[in-house]
């Protein structure tokens, strides 16, 4: 009797096991584009908005410690690479990417944004890269 209520225990653990989520990861790199080093350079801020099957944002960091640092230093032309999880395995994620000239960051000093799209899947890892462009004002305040 105590070797099948063990062999049940372990059943029911696999089962379990079975059922449990796992990361997926979207290695998301950001490139200036068209956007000049001199209005890059004027970015205060950059926060990242996640939206579809998963929802979050998150405000980039102000140093180079991590892969991606805002605002720029020596990472121009290209931002560097933001690295998102999640358990959604379904539907579509949108990573848009606003830049702001002044703070707090307000719609009306966005200066330079950009978004992509992927699809949540199986996938543990997927790249994409961001291209921003430049918005309705100058990233540059005097």
């Amino acid at each position: 009797m105590t070797r099948v209520r063990g062999l049940l225990g372990a059943a029911a653990l696999l089962l379990l096991a079975g059922g449990c989520n796992s990361y997926h990861y979207f290695d998301i790199t950001v490139d200036f584009g068209s956007v000049s080093f001199e209005e890059a350079g004027g970015i205060k801020r950059c926060e990242v908005f996640v939206s579809g099957a998963d929802t979050d944002n998150f405000v980039l960091p102000s140093t180079g410690a991590k892969r991606v640092a805002c605002p720029i230093d020596s990472n121009w032309p290209e931002l560097g690479t933001f690295e998102y999880s999640t358990f959604t395995d379904s539907g579509s994620l949108t990573f848009t990417m606003n830049a702001y000239n002044m703070t707090p960051p307000m719609d009306s000093y966005i200066c330079v944004s950009g978004a992509t799209t992927l699809s949540a899947s199986s996938a543990i890892t997927q790249t994409a890269t961001i291209t921003l462009a430049q918005g309705n004002q100058t990233c540059i305040t005097p």
